[in-house]
């Protein structure tokens, strides 16, 4: 036992120079005091080994008084192997945490592609149904397909405006993620009863919305026809259209509520089969009332309204079911009437996101107000080349709805969020090519489904150089607005829209061929993007895009920092 700094108070000790026991006395004080010494150095210096101190006076035997041989000290030597052992353990460790960040993108890509595929066949449903009636009306009457561009801009401006109770339904649920981890019961019903609550409200608000769209198209149809620059040689076809179309619009609203509550919940399967069930039946309808009775624009008209009311009705029975059946799925069920402090978490997201979807619409319907005011030749082909565009800008549409869905529910992770988001980038801009060079294809070789007239088909092909860069700029705006949506920065989307839509009127004023009109179409979608990039900038150090990619590497990085120096030393 070491009771001081040099002395020895009780030592029984084994000499080095023979290998015998030595007893107790003060004969061997100036070697027990550097063995104590030593012992000293050997606790408190942690892992390094120091032996006594060398050259110290052997201490004589107590009993035949011979003098211990001076030991050399042999130099202590680093072991060749230990910075070995070190460097390859530091490149282990940082390989390892590469490997995990790897494992971690290809799990979000993963996670992406599972939920945005099967979404693919839900978004384009509806412009799907446009594209199947524009392409048997222009079968029939180059007339009636004029008849259709006017009618297209003004249900896609309604459909598109009402869409934000689709989204908002997906921000509310996905919040609320029954599944997430780290629910215990009580939490999973709370959650439930929240979303299925926001629910119930929503579909009451989407069917008083859609009465309202209703009634409004058949008072004020002319009017608002006019509005859209419908000319007065096809007024009457456009007129019998819009008012039969106008009668899908509650049922269109009811399907907006439930699609958006399947994709809360990252099932993207359900709406898939469901609007498969309901375009198959517009088609089949479509070439029975429109090609074979002949009946034209109003054939395609009654065809659609039949097939959107039964995809709003299997889509009620299936989420009613499935809440009965399922603790972890959002069901229907009544609520009563909804009162205004309810409303509130409903109305905070919707809100914002109505006003952006009237601003950016309200520039699409100047783009075809100008088209459709130069002539019924120009009027047709922008309705073509606009369906064949609005049905290939829906692709990129289910990674905008990923990105709002999985933001969401993972939003407390900041650096899983921003590795999605960087990836949802990477694949709109591939998914943006990709789409372009099917559009120039359609446009060229499959032009003849669309329409026969050799006028109408001249004046598409003076489109398709400003058309090339639409749909890759689409496709990445559309992934900065679903990013902004879900990580709760949407407050910028009005302000994006509304100078996006300036500079549209400004540079729309010049125009005087159809060629012109696209080429303002590019410049909106530009200024779009150019405004994300400057929020971006201005907010990097908390935008999902901006400096939160930084946190991606902080695992390595803190590796590295710890291991580096220790080496050097």
């Amino acid at each position: 036992w070491i009771g001081g700094p040099t002395w020895v108070r009780l030592c029984r000790v084994r000499t080095r120079a023979r290998g015998r026991k030595s007893r107790t006395s003060r004969e061997t004080s100036t070697w027990v005091q550097d063995e104590a010494k030593g012992v000293q150095k050997r606790m408190h210096g942690g892992l390094v080994r120091v032996r006594c101190r060398a050259g110290a006076e052997a201490p004589r035997h107590p009993k035949k008084g011979i003098r211990r041989k001076k030991k050399k000290k042999k130099p202590t030597r680093t072991n060749p192997s230990t910075k070995e052992m070190g460097v390859a353990r530091a490149v282990a460790s940082v390989d390892e945490g590469v490997a995990a960040q790897r494992r971690q993108a290809e799990n979000a890509l993963q996670d992406v592609l599972k939920l945005a595929v099967p979404a693919v066949g839900a978004v384009i449903a509806d412009p799907l149904m446009s594209v199947v009636d524009t392409a048997c009306v222009g079968q029939v009457s180059s007339l009636h397909l004029a008849a259709l561009g006017p009618n297209t801009a003004v249900f896609t401006f309604i459909f598109q405006v009402f869409a934000f109770l689709g989204v908002t339904m997906t921000n509310i649920v996905a919040n609320n993620a029954i599944t997430a981890a780290g629910n215990n019961p009580e939490e999973k019903r709370r959650r439930k009863c929240v979303s299925e609550r926001m629910l119930s409200y929503a579909l009451i608000f989407a069917v008083a919305s859609g009465i309202a769209c209703c009634v409004a198209l058949q008072v004020y149809g002319r009017e608002i026809l006019l509005l859209m620059g419908a000319g007065n040689e096809y007024m009457e076809p456009a007129m019998k259209y819009l008012r039969i179309r106008a009668l899908a619009s509650p049922a269109v609203m009811i399907m907006c509520v439930l699609q958006g509550v399947s994709l809360g919940q990252q099932d993207s399967a359900t709406p898939l089969k469901i609007f498969t069930v309901a375009g198959l039946f517009n088609l089949f309808g479509d070439i029975y009332l429109t090609l074979s009775l002949r009946w034209g624009i109003a054939g395609a008209a009654w065809a659609t309204l039949a097939a959107q009311y039964l995809g709003a009705t299997i889509f009620l029975k299936v989420l009613y079911t499935a809440g009965k059946e399922d603790e972890d799925c959002v069901g229907i069920r009544w609520f009563g009437m909804p009162k205004l402090s309810s409303l509130r978490p409903f109305l905070m997201v919707s809100s914002t996101l109505v006003v952006r979807t009237v601003l950016q619409m309200c520039a699409f319907s100047l783009i075809t107000y100008r088209a459709t005011s130069m002539g019924t030749i120009t009027t047709a082909a922008h309705q073509v080349i606009m369906q064949v565009f609005w049905f290939l800008s829906y692709f990129p549409e289910p990674l905008s709805l990923a990105a709002q869905s999985l933001i969401a529910k993972d939003k407390s992770s900041p650096r899983k969020v921003s590795g999605l988001s960087w990836i949802l980038v990477k694949v709109a801009v591939v998914l943006g090519a990709l789409l372009t060079l099917v559009f120039i294809g359609v446009l060229t070789l499959g032009v003849g489904l669309f329409t026969s007239d050799q006028l109408v088909i001249s004046e598409i092909n003076t489109v398709l150089v400003p058309a090339l860069p639409c749909l890759v700029t689409i496709s990445v705006v559309m992934i900065c607005d679903g990013v902004s949506i879900g990580y709760s920065m949407y407050h910028v989307l009005p302000r994006i829209g509304l100078l996006s839509l300036i500079g549209t009127g400004m540079m729309l004023k010049g125009t005087s061929s159809l060629s012109q009109v696209w080429w303002v179409m590019v410049a909106f979608f530009v200024m779009r993007l150019g405004l994300h990039m400057i929020y971006i900038a201005r907010n990097w150090k908390r935008h999902p895009l901006g400096g939160l990619r930084l946190s991606s590497d902080v695992e390595v990085s803190g590796l590295v920092k710890h291991v580096v120096p220790s080496l050097e030393a």
